[in-house]
């Protein structure tokens, strides 16, 4: 037992010493290739193998040194490039690597008094926004006892929380409407609460209510054209009434949500007016009758099957054939009898072979010859035999007959126009036509089942489906013009707003983005960014904001 404990001992005392050494190796190789955070790691483990060898100590300690130093040094030059997060990031490390070192702690102060004071600069040129980013990014990075950088990211909010109460105040005693509504949406976004929520609804309606878009429509569409032969009732309804009622079925809501736009007048104007007439629905039917001829299959009748006749003259040849082969075989067969008989008679032949011998060789050859002349020959018969009893006598043939018949054709078509012209502002739009076409047509006639077709009668639209879908053809044609008026709406209020400076410019940008809640324009957000402060505007514009 002792010897095996001795031996167990030596084995791991030659294991250790192989583990320091080569963890000695590679820290040594790691240092001459200066990467010294390979080094650590290697001393390190060296450390932990033999804690008491002090050569292993000092070169843990001059790869700490070095792996420090070539962090503070990143430090330093990002810190000098304005850099302040990889700064931060380069300290971070090396405070991982040596723990309350005084010269890591002196950069880390440094460094932390450069995002404090850059992000109260950032504050007082209202980046709000990026001020405290530069906090949330740097507060997980750099030890901070005193909280200065809570600190400093709390005052950036209040700054921010009252530039904007201040300038939605102001704007709204402006009458800025839409630039009051972007700030308040923003206090909601870094502050929510019921109160602001509250305050923002009410904006927000206000200011819809308030510049409302009226479509005015020189000439309306009706939406259910009457059938024909019918006189229109219109009753009561108004032409408001029956545009909006095309509307619905446009747009699904009501026409003044079309080009729902806002405007800075007190009174309510159409930014575009959309002119629009529908001609009369004209539908024309046509009957038309044409002669045919067609052939068809009347029945059938029995005809001889020729191939039944040539197999038949086949198996009588065969059968004659094989008839001749037989009388030879017969024939080969007593010959051979003979020249046994010959043979017998002259008794034990002599050494020589005599006459009599050679006939019967001949006659036996003669004989296996014949053999396989009738065994070919029945064969033949037999095929001719089974070809003959597969081969039908007689067949059917179709009986096709020609009938003259009459077709009758019958087409409808109903055609209408639909004018439409855009007004923008004083300025009168040119009239475009949209044809609006259905057309479709069919036949029958009596001879059908007497060509082996299904009877089919004609089966076109009557004129109320073709009313109808004339009428949805014009709808589609008006929902693209609407499409565009509103696109063309949009893109006149952008110019109109870049036309401006200041206040006014901010108002109509705001007014521009409210307009569709689908543009997402970057150009827009970066000058509202910058005159109030608010990143990604078009994107706080959609509500006001869902109670957590």
């Amino acid at each position: 037992m002792r010897l095996r404990l001795a031996s167990v001992f030596l084995v791991l005392a030659l294991a250790g010493c192989s583990g320091f050494s080569s963890a000695m190796r590679h820290g040594d190789d790691a240092m001459s290739r200066h990467d010294y955070d390979a080094a650590v790691k290697a001393y390190t483990r060296a450390v932990k193998i033999d804690g008491a060898d002090k050569t292993a100590q000092q070169r843990l300690a001059e790869a700490q040194d070095a792996a420090v130093g070539t962090r503070l040094d990143g430090a330093r030059q990002a810190l000098a490039a304005g850099d302040l997060i990889g700064a931060a990031s380069a300290t971070a490390d090396a405070e991982k690597i040596l723990p309350g070192d005084p010269a890591v702690a002196a950069l880390a102060d440094q460094v932390l008094d450069s995002v404090v004071l850059t992000g109260q600069a950032q504050v007082q040129q209202h980046h709000f926004d990026t001020a405290r980013a530069l906090f949330h990014d740097a507060t997980p990075l750099l030890p901070d006892p005193s909280a200065r950088i809570v600190k400093a990211d709390r005052a950036a909010l209040d700054a921010w929380l009252a530039a904007l109460t201040s300038g939605r105040d102001a704007a709204v005693k402006a009458n800025r409407q839409a630039d009051g509504l972007l700030q308040e949406r923003m206090i909601i976004q870094l502050a929510p609460s019921a109160v602001e929520r509250a305050r923002c609804t009410r904006m927000s309606n206000e200011l819809r209510a308030k510049h409302e878009v009226v479509l005015a429509q020189k000439m309306l569409v009706d939406a259910l054209p009457p059938e024909r032969g019918a006189r229109p009732s219109r009753g009561s309804e108004t032409p408001e009434q029956r545009f909006s009622a095309l509307s619905r079925g446009v747009a699904g809501v009501r026409p003044s949500q079309w080009l729902r736009v806002t405007t800075p007048d007190e009174k309510l104007k159409a930014v575009a007016t959309i002119n629009s007439t529908q001609g009369d629905t004209r539908i024309a039917d046509r009957h038309e009758r044409e002669s045919r001829t067609q052939q068809y299959q009347a029945g059938v009748r029995q005809r001889p099957n020729p191939d039944f006749a040539r197999a038949v003259d086949a198996e009588r040849e065969a059968q004659r054939r094989d008839d001749r082969a037989q009388r030879d075989y017969d024939l080969a067969t007593t010959r051979l009898g003979q020249a046994q008989a010959a043979v017998d008679a002259e008794g034990p032949s002599p050494d020589s072979e005599t006459p009599a011998e050679r006939a019967l060789a001949d006659a036996q050859r003669q004989l296996d010859h014949t053999r396989g002349d009738l065994e070919r020959s029945h064969d033949e018969l037999f095929a001719r035999q089974q070809t003959r009893v597969n081969t039908p006598e007689r067949f059917e043939e179709p009986v096709v007959e020609t009938l003259v018949y009459e077709v009758m054709h019958h087409s409808v078509r109903a055609s209408a126009t639909l004018a439409t012209a855009v007004d923008r502002g004083n300025k009168k739009g040119a009239f475009s036509t949209w044809p609006l076409l259905i057309q479709a047509s069919d036949e029958s006639h009596a001879a059908q089942p007497a060509i082996g077709l299904p009877a089919d009668p004609i089966e076109l639209p009557n004129d109320k489906a073709l009313y109808a879908g004339i009428n949805d053809q014009a709808l589609q044609a008006l929902e693209r013009v609407i499409q565009d008026t509103f696109a063309g709406a949009v893109a006149d209020q952008r110019n109109k707003a870049m036309a401006l400076d200041g206040d006014a410019r901010v108002e109509q940008l705001v007014t521009y983005l409210l307009m569709d809640q689908a543009i997402t324009d970057k150009e827009t957000d970066a000058l509202l960014y910058e005159v109030r402060g608010i990143p990604a505007a078009s994107l706080l514009l959609d509500d006001c904001g869902q109670p957590e």
